[in-house]
């Protein structure tokens, strides 16, 4: 997929093996760890980890300024109540170098991506979680149509976040 933003043309494709490396750089640039929780990652191995767990997921894209990732996208399975996958239900989670934040790439990069996983029959609602104090994120899947539908206390990271979600035209 191709998108224009900011007089950029922004490529976005699947995540592969040969993108590791670029993937824990930006994991590791402090911004972007803070911003998604990386930062309780003690080492880049367990980076890694998440990499290899993200590579083979259908739904985890690369967002491309030439040979450059810039930033990620990635829709995994949601888990129902009875901590079994909800195959009708994703995910997303997103993050991208702070050196191209505040020019819409990111919006338009997660808007073309939530318009194919649109036509996934399967898949009827798309969630998003978002540290409270990231007003930003919480703008970007606001004006692309998610709802805040709840505030919770995460355990794991010990900050509060928000709940969003899309219903997909099914």
């Amino acid at each position: 997929m191709i998108v224009n933003v900011s007089n950029k043309r922004i490529e976005i494709s699947h995540l592969t093996k040969e993108d590791s490396s670029q993937f824990i750089r930006l994991a590791q640039i402090p911004e972007v760890a803070q911003g998604v929780g990386f930062n309780q990652l003690s080492n880049s191995s367990l980076i890694e980890g998440m990499f290899n767990r993200y590579v083979k997921s259908e739904w985890s894209f690369a967002i491309r300024d030439g040979n450059e990732i810039i930033g990620i996208i990635i829709l995994l399975e949601s888990i129902n109540m009875r901590m079994e996958p909800d195959n009708t239900k994703l995910t997303v989670s997103y993050f991208m170098d702070p050196k191209f934040w505040g020019h819409g790439i990111m919006t338009a990069s997660v808007q073309q991506v939530v318009h194919l996983v649109a036509h996934e029959k399967k898949v009827t609602k798309i969630d998003a979680e978002i540290f409270l104090n990231n007003r930003k994120s919480s703008n970007l899947v606001s004006r692309l149509g998610f709802k805040n539908i709840a505030k919770y206390h995460d355990p794991i990271s010990g900050r509060n976040k928000a709940l969003f979600e899309l219903q997909l035209n099914t």
